[in-house]
């Protein structure tokens, strides 16, 4: 009797003598067998990046792979650097749940391996299927938790919630934070939003300690409670920076066309203050897409400077009247307001202005002349150079 699938394929490769995985309906990679015999470029990458080439299912797609309800001999494909192989489907009810696939370079596997191929298909989707089942109720439940963790239900709500996710073996105790990871732009054959922003919580699983996230989705985003004391890092930016290199296997396999951006909150000790850490992340997610902040980039809350302040102004109240009327001139002289923002930004210092636009320091000076004169400010005062600041801040807020 197996207890798992690593061990079915364990037995099939050793009983046929050739390299076996098993891969989800996604094609990412869920147990492979130790090399029998020299594997092909695909074979190494799956098993490198746990996930088949873009390129790969694309090419099996074609062929019509995904449609069969049968073992599929694949024939090789000298150009992607594959041999040829045995794909048997595995199917619960009439629906792709996955793959088992075994090298056959020689296409020398008999009918009756391939039908052993198709019987440990089955058992293969028994242990699918039953774990699924309760893998489906682990996570079910971890994303209410979660949702409850981040409301704003009453404080004692929230605790309990994240007790739970310490006695499930989700979460430790200590220090968290609340992160939001919104991937870029997908692949125009992956149309399911869901699949793959689960895809990248496997991800985050796969690289990250037990006991440090939690986990749920909200529309496009994928949201994490991150107990920094299990990770043993106190900073939450080296905490991001490594939730977002932790799904480039995902742009690899050409998932994703990106990194993502990882906008996060403030670190706080309890959790029932996790909630607020969610929504200073989910401002800081807003901010980021109005500054333009690159696609793939982390950005916290601590590091939104006088934005921290702009972001809870309502956008339309911006646009009205909190943005001091005589920058706007300055509105359709994009170089004009750069030069303006970035000597406001160094605190009036011409040097460094200089040398980050890339002028001579009389060119500099020139700007700032025309820009007094335009704007009819006068940048030796301070009242008026804070209102520009605060207004140029505004207008990058609003687009």
């Amino acid at each position: 009797m197996f207890h798992d699938i690593q061990e079915i394929v364990d037995d099939l490769a050793s009983y046929l003598g050739r390299s076996v995985v098993v891969e989800d309906e996604r094609h990412a990679l869920v147990a492979h067998s130790a090399h029998r015999q020299p594997v092909d470029a695909i074979r190494e990458q799956s098993v490198i990046l746990r996930q088949t080439p873009a390129e790969m299912i694309e090419w099996v797609t074609t062929l019509g792979l995904r449609d069969c309800a049968e073992p599929m001999r694949l024939p090789p494909n000298p150009e992607l650097g594959a041999q040829s192989r045995l794909c048997v489907p595995i199917r619960e009810e009439g629906r792709l749940r996955g793959f088992v696939a075994v090298l056959d370079p020689e296409q020398s596997l008999s009918e009756a391996d391939v039908s052993y191929c198709r019987e440990v298909a089955d058992l293969v989707r028994r242990h699918l299927y039953g774990a699924g089942l309760a893998q489906q109720a682990q996570i079910a439940r971890e994303r209410e938790l979660v949702e409850l963790l981040l409301s704003d239900r009453d404080a004692d709500v929230r605790a309990a919630a994240g007790a739970s996710l310490i006695s499930d073996g989700r979460l430790a105790e200590g220090r968290l934070v609340a992160m939001i990871v919104r991937p870029g732009p997908r692949r125009a054959d992956d149309a399911v939003e869901d699949s793959i922003l689960n895809r990248i919580i496997r991800r985050e699983r796969h690289a990250f300690a037990t006991r440090s996230l939690a986990a749920t989705t909200h529309w496009d985003c994928v949201i994490l409670v991150v107990a920094l004391d299990a990770l043993e890092i106190s900073c939450p930016a080296d905490v991001a920076m490594r939730v977002r290199d932790a799904v480039a296997p995902l742009v690899q396999a050409g998932v994703i066309e990106s990194l993502p951006l990882v906008a996060y909150g403030d670190a706080v000790d309890a959790f029932e203050d996790v909630s607020g850490s969610y929504r200073r992340a989910c401002l800081t997610a807003r901010v980021a897409t109005s500054i333009g902040a690159p696609g793939d980039s982390t950005l916290g809350w601590d590091d939104l400077g006088v934005y921290q302040l702009l972001v809870h102004v309502p956008p339309g109240e911006l646009g009205r009247s909190s943005i001091d009327r005589r920058v706007r001139r300055l509105r359709d002289k994009p170089k004009y307001l750069e030069t303006l923002e970035t000597y406001l930004d160094f605190a009036g210092d011409a040097k460094r202005t200089a040398e980050q636009l890339a002028l001579h320091r009389a060119g500099l000076y020139y700007r700032l002349a025309k820009i007094e004169e335009l704007v009819e400010i006068d940048l030796s005062s301070g009242s008026d150079r804070l209102a520009a600041h605060l207004a140029i801040k505004a207008l990058r807020l609003i687009g």
